[in-house]
This record gives structure tokens, sequence and C-alpha cells, in this order.
């Protein structure tokens, strides 16, 4: 019964002949193999490994789900599903065709189980039908919701999650396997989100992320805030293919803060004053950001707000002088007033 292969023959002709008496050669050789770059497997680690580090649990979510879902989540009709014969449950009778609703089962199965802080994440695969034939796509997501701490002594454990929560895993993902340059705009999707943002190039998406609609999440049973991302890892394989990693050297001068208080139209985002920025100075802009935000009608005026936004400035070669940073600053304030209609507050 234990020779059922010709190395098991092997085997027990070496053990009864002796291993001692069988000859080594002199010399061994072999064959180095190359894989393809990028890995994806080493990629998947790489993400599961920062993922982690982060503070999320992985997690696996079935291929099979019920097409009533579809039917009663309030999402439109799909003529893209991918439906099976499956005998051993005749319920579980479609492929996935995205990866939110399976993982909103996943999400609502851990509330109801008083696991309430949730970041997690999932690589996996969608399918769906598509004029006559069957695509995959290989994507991985993230879910979040509940506080951001946990309760202790240290924190009061007040704080939920935010969609500036999802945000910030979704850019370093990014940023750590390489990918730097891309747009950033308004989601579309209103079936899902109630309002979230598209990372793309021209009209390639890499990812989506947002708070999950209301009324979706309700059909769902699950009652909290929820933040999903959607990061397309097709998409990224091919992007990290044709990226090519820099490495500079860090600069031994100080960098240079100025701030500005802007009194702005209420439906100006903070993307369209660091796009204005960016384009205005391109070399030792390294850093804008966007640290308070104040709203007051009797103050600033109807429909007005104001943005209080840091800009960090940094020569790699030598200290920066007041006087050049006072030039880019009025270079700044000019262009920022004329694209925007902005006051700047003094």
């Amino acid at each position: 019964a234990d020779v059922i292969r010709e190395v098991d023959l092997i085997e027990e002709i070496v053990r009864i002949y002796g291993l001692n008496r069988v000859p080594v050669p002199a010399k061994i050789q072999s064959t180095i193999s190359y894989t393809k770059k990028p890995d994806k497997h080493k990629t998947k680690e790489l993400i599961s490994d920062f993922l982690a580090s982060s503070g999320f649990n992985e997690m696996m979510g079935l291929s099979l789900i019920e097409s009533k879902h579809y039917k009663d989540s309030g999402i439109a009709d799909r003529s893209d599903l991918v439906f099976i014969n499956n005998t051993s449950n005749i319920h579980l009778d479609i492929m996935r065709p995205d990866m939110l609703v399976s993982g909103l089962i996943s999400i609502a199965y851990n509330l109801n189980r008083q696991q309430s802080n949730l970041s997690v994440f999932e690589f996996g695969k969608s399918y769906q039908k598509i004029n006559g034939g069957h695509i995959e796509n290989e994507m991985f997501t993230l879910f979040m919701c509940g506080k951001k701490n946990e309760e202790s002594w240290l924190s009061d454990n007040k704080v939920e999650k935010s969609f500036f929560d999802i945000k910030q895993p979704v850019l370093s993902v990014l940023q750590r396997v390489g990918i730097s340059s891309y747009q950033v705009s308004e989601i579309p999707d209103r079936e899902r989100f109630s309002y979230g943002l598209k990372i793309h190039r021209g009209p390639v998406t890499i990812a989506e992320f947002g708070e999950v609609k209301k009324s979706l999440c309700r059909k769902m049973g699950i009652k909290v805030p929820l933040f999903y991302a959607e990061i397309s890892f097709d998409v990224l394989i091919t992007l990290i293919g044709k990226e090519k990693m820099q490495v500079k050297e860090i600069s031994r001068f100080p960098s240079v803060r100025r701030d500005l208080a802007l009194v702005l139209d209420r439906q100006i985002k903070f993307s369209e004053i660091e796009t204005i920025a960016k384009q205005t100075e391109k070399k030792f802009l390294k850093q804008i950001s966007l640290f308070d935000v104040y709203e007051n009608e009797q103050q600033l005026g109807k429909n007005k707000k104001s943005y209080a936004v840091s800009f960090v400035f940094e020569n790699a070669e030598k200290t920066l002088q007041d006087k050049e940073i006072d030039q880019i600053m009025e270079k700044m304030i000019h262009q920022l007033e004329a694209k925007t209609g902005a006051l700047i507050r003094k």
C-alpha cells in the first residue's frame, strides 16, 4: 500500500541496497528560474503585511453568494450575474459579481456577535457575465467601522472612524507599492456610496473608497456608519510593472512652513487648492495640508468657509531664504485668489 508511485519504488530499492552505496557526483548542476516581475504573490504578501501592521485583520469570504442579496439590497438589477447549479446549497446560486455585498455579509455577521470595532481587508475575485463570456476581476477591499481606538485608560474611546480613516490606508498602500502619480475625483457611484473618491489614471480606475450608502447597510442588517475601499489588484499589478522606484538622499537642510487662512465658497474642495499649489510651485513645495476648517455665516458670510492650510518648502541643495519663500507665497496667493476667488484672512 505504501508503494504507489515511481519514487516509492526507488525509495524501497535504495533502502535495501543501502544509501551509503549510492555514488555521489562530484558536481551538481541546477538552473536558476526567474519569476515574472512584479510577482503577484509577493505583492499580495507585501500589502497584507503592511495592512496587518497597521491594525487590519484579513478575512476570506465565499465566492458563492445568494442572488437574493442583489434583489433585496436596493442595488439596481444586474444582467451580469453568473448563475450556477449548486446542488449542495441551492441558495448559494451565483458567483459574487463584486466584493462589496459579500463583504457586507461578513461585516453584519461580526457586528451581530459584538465585534463592533472592525478594520478588515480581503483579497478575492469577482465574476461577471459580459457579452456572452465570463470575466474574473481580482480585487482587494477594506472595511472599517466602529471606534478609532480600543477602550483604555489612555483614551475615552469616543472618536468614531471616519472617511479619512479609510482614505489613509488606501493612499499608504499605493505609496508602499511605488505608485505616486494619479488623479483624484469625486466618485460618481451613488448606488453603493453616500460619498467618496475615485483614484484613477485617466479612464483607468485604480481604487474607489467612501462611506457605504446607509440604506444599503440597513438592508444588509448593518446599523452603523461603514467605510469601504475597493482596489483593483489587476490594475495595481499592471501599474507596478511600469513604475520605476526612485531613491534620493534625505535633505540636510531645514524645511520651512508657512500657513494661510483662506475664505472660500463652500463648494470649493481642498483638492482644488492642492492642485493649484502644486502647479504654482513644483520645485520646493514638499507638502500641503489642511489643518482646520471653520464655518460661521455671521463672520464669514453666507455659503462661505475658512480653510487653514499649511505649506512646507524644502531645498535639498541649500537653506531656503525668507526672501525666496516670500516670493513663492506671493505667487501662491495670487493664483489662489485668481482661480478660486479666495480671500486671504490676516
